[in-house]
């Protein structure tokens, strides 16, 4: 299976969703290290889907900043949630 941005993307709202702060935060550091420029776009390695380039889609740069405040705030069946999946890193921060 290839890993490409978008997969990684939407992992951090799975986790997210699942309450699985750690995941949710290490998927998110996996696509700023591995998959993402300088300028906070994402793009796909060259090879992925048989591309002889790297890519530049904006698709994971746009699923990233919808999912990541997923982390910090969630609504579900009537209900706010704060902070639902707050990674210790974060917490240390603070």
């Amino acid at each position: 299976m290839e890993d490409v941005e978008w997969s990684r993307a939407n992992l951090i709202n799975y986790f997210a969703r699942l309450r699985d702060a750690e995941a949710a935060h290490d998927e998110m550091l996996g696509l700023l290290r591995e998959a993402t420029e300088t300028n906070l776009l994402t793009f796909s390695r060259s090879g992925v889907a048989g591309a002889p380039l790297a890519l530049l889609p904006l698709t994971a740069t746009c699923r990233l900043c919808r999912n990541w405040p997923k982390m910090l705030l969630q609504s579900h069946a009537g209900e706010l949630h704060l902070l639902p999946a707050l990674p210790n890193a974060w917490r240390a921060a603070a």
